[in-house]
Parts: structure tokens; C-alpha cells; sequence
């Protein structure tokens, strides 16, 4: 029998152990207590459902008192002989792991995040974990191993992704419109209680007019990242990862237009994103053609049938002698830049760039394509760009 005078004298151990009260009926499912390696005591139901033991919390003590937490055991007991629905077993890290993977499985950086979770956080708890166990230590454990390989921006990304799959184990429990029934007992997110600061890169790096013209004149720069870098000055800066996708069949040379598909579009609300041709830019894209057997307008040289990475690319521009150091992300800064000493406006700048739109009647109403005004924009950013590298 449990009471109050064992609960105030109960030890913790190494590891999570439970203490059980013996049923005296079958099918009432059983009253327990579980005690955590640090002091915390929760009270949980015990009971079978399609063969299965299935866990539920009833509460932590002694916010929840022993009396009320067998009151709350009885009437769950009650639903249990009278087959009414209860909350599914405790939540463990292998089901959270499935359900999070089902939510974000069509965000475009899923292969990405996936990865993190499958390399650093996979091997760190076994599918049957209780969520509710993940301590502050095991945070710091998971997070150690990104650490220990130097990758300080990748373990911020690994500290966002399971912090975000914990917040979604909540959201689960107390959301009114959960997909399913399960019960966690997390009243608080651990993660957040593992501070971890990332300094950034300071993103104001533009490369300078003579800059460009060295590196676009670069016989050093390997050739597929040569003609990156001079198709993405050419095309006025577009996203790394909008140019790095892009597929042959997107450049059409007799419209002369680069079409970006909605699906590599950043903001959601946006449809598609029409990019004007110049000479210049035909020019790089048909030597690309002419040298390619591959779909990709950048195929990997590494990995078969795949696009150049971005980490690849980034490794490369840092090898470049006589330049300070600069990302791929930087020319879309550059281009900017360069555009409004070349006397772009500003309004035809942020088209060629597809930059955030500022109102709700332009994102969601103007569906004019602006094609005219983006054609005249790029003539002046090709004419100053061909002044500068040539």
C-alpha cells in the first residue's frame, strides 16, 4: 500500500524504478508510483488495451496530492472496465520521433533535418524512452556530439530540432486538436533549460567591383564553380539554393526567362518567380549545356545524379587566393549593392530579387508579373557588370 509516509521517505535511484500497488480486480488497471534519478515522484495508471501495457500520468506529487491521485486513478479505472477511451501509453521518444517526421515531412529542408536527428539525437535514446525522462543531462549529451566534431552551427540546429520535437510533444498532450490521444506529463520544454549561444558570421559582406572582376576571371576557380559564380552574378543574385536546384528545362532560351518553381520559392504566399535573360546570362547557360549530359545546370562531382552542394561550393570560394573570405550568399548582397550603384531602382531591384512584398493587397491580389520592369532592370545591371569584369 502506498501512502504519504513512504512517498516523504522514497529514495531515488541510478535509473527510473516503479513502485506498484497489488489489483484486486482484473481489468481496473493498476495504481503507481514512478521515481526519477532526480527526486521527482509521479503518480501513473498501469492497463492493457489490445494486449498492450499502456501507461497514463496522473500527475507529479506532491502538486498532485495521493488522495486526489487515487480519485483520479478510479475514475480511470472506471472508463477502463467500462471500455471508455483513455489516453495512450506514455509518450516515448520512438512514437514522438514517427509523429514529428509526419509533420514536417514536406518542408523542403526535410532531408536535412532528418539527417540531424537520425545522426545525433537516434542514437542517444531508445524508442522507448519516455519523453518525460529526457533530463537536462541527456540534452547536454546529445548536444556534445556535434561539439566534440567542431560544428558549432550544426549543434544549434540539433538543440532547435529536439527542442522543437519536445514543444510538439506538448503541443500533442494539451492541444484540443491533436491527432491523437497520448499523454507526455511535460509541463516545461528541458531544452530551454540548456542555454547555447552561436555567434553568426556577420552577414554584411559585398564584394568589391575589382573582387568580382578577379574571381569571374579566375582560371584557378574550378570551372563548375566559376560558371556559379558568373551565372549568379548574371542573374542579378537569385538564392543559392533557388540556382544550385535549377534544372536545364527551367531556362527557357527563346522567352528568355529563368523560371523558379513555387516550391523553391522562400515565402510561402509567393507563386513563382520569373527571372529575365540577358545576353550575358544565355551565353553562360548554353556553354553549361554544351558541357553537361546531366539535368542539373550544376551537377555534383562527387555524387551521381545529384546538384552541387552548397557546402562544396562555400569550401571552394574560401580557397580562392587574393579574395577575403566570402560565402555564396554574399553575391545576392553584392548584386544589390552593385545594382543601386548602377542605377537600378529600388522598387526594380527587390522585383529581379523577389524580395518580401510589404502589404497585403500586393502578395495576395497583384498578380501582374512585372516582366517589363525586370527586363529594363537587368539591362542596366548586365551593361554595368560587363563593364566591371570585362
Amino acid at each position: 500500500m502506498i501512502t504519504d509516509r513512504k512517498l516523504r521517505l522514497i529514495e531515488p535511484r541510478d535509473k527510473p524504478y516503479i513502485v506498484s500497488e497489488d489489483t484486486k480486480t482484473r481489468g481496473e488497471g493498476r495504481f503507481q508510483v514512478k521515481v526519477y534519478p532526480s527526486g521527482k515522484i509521479s503518480f501513473q495508471m498501469q492497463f492493457f488495451k489490445n494486449g498492450k501495457k499502456r501507461f497514463k500520468v496522473l500527475g507529479n506529487y506532491p502538486a498532485l496530492s495521493l488522495a486526489d491521485a487515487r480519485d483520479k486513478f478510479r475514475r480511470e479505472s472506471t472508463n477502463l472496465q467500462n471500455d471508455k477511451d483513455l489516453s495512450f501509453e506514455l509518450l516515448t521518444y520512438g512514437k514522438l520521433r514517427k509523429l514529428y517526421f509526419k509533420k514536417i515531412k514536406d518542408y523542403r529542408g526535410f532531408k536535412v533535418l532528418s539527417g540531424v536527428i537520425e545522426r545525433d539525437i537516434d542514437p542517444m535514446f531508445d524508442d522507448d524512452k519516455v519523453v518525460s525522462e529526457i533530463s537536462i543531462d541527456d540534452v547536454k549529451e546529445v548536444l556534445s556530439r556535434p561539439l566534440s566534431r567542431g560544428s558549432r552551427a550544426a549543434t544549434k540546429i540539433l538543440r532547435g530540432q529536439l527542442r522543437l520535437m519536445i514543444q510538439y510533444a506538448i503541443y500533442l498532450e494539451n492541444s484540443p486538436d491533436s491527432p491523437v490521444k497520448i499523454s507526455c506529463g511535460i509541463k516545461h520544454n528541458v531544452v530551454d533549460m540548456v542555454p547555447y549561444t552561436h555567434k553568426h558570421r556577420r552577414m554584411d559582406r559585398v564584394l568589391n567591383e575589382a573582387e568580382v572582376k578577379a574571381i569571374w576571371n579566375n582560371e584557378k576557380l574550378g570551372v563548375n564553380y566559376r560558371n556559379f559564380f558568373r551565372l549568379q552574378m548574371a542573374l542579378s543574385g537569385q538564392r543559392v539554393r533557388q540556382l544550385l536546384l535549377a534544372t536545364f528545362d527551367e531556362f527557357d532560351l527563346e522567352e528568355k526567362v529563368f523560371i523558379i518553381p513555387k516550391e523553391r520559392i522562400k515565402m510561402k504566399d509567393y507563386s513563382e518567380h520569373v527571372v529575365p535573360l540577358s545576353e550575358l546570362a544565355i551565353k553562360i547557360i548554353k556553354e553549361l549545356k554544351r558541357s553537361s549530359s546531366n539535368k542539373w545546370v550544376f551537377p555534383s562531382p562527387y555524387v551521381h545524379n545529384q546538384h552541387l552542394s552548397s557546402r562544396s561550393l562555400t569550401y571552394e570560394f574560401k580557397r580562392i587566393e587574393g579574395v577575403n573570405e566570402f560565402c555564396p550568399r554574399d553575391l545576392r548582397r553584392t548584386c544589390k549593392t552593385l545594382m543601386t550603384k548602377a542605377g537600378v531602382p529600388i522598387h526594380h531591384r527587390d522585383l529581379l530579387q523577389q524580395h518580401l512584398k510589404q502589404d497585403v493587397a500586393t502578395i495576395h491580389y497583384d498578380r501582374y508579373d512585372y516582366l517589363r520592369e525586370k527586363r529594363e532592370a537587368m539591362s542596366i545591371w548586365t551593361d554595368f557588370l560587363e563593364d566591371i569584369v570585362k
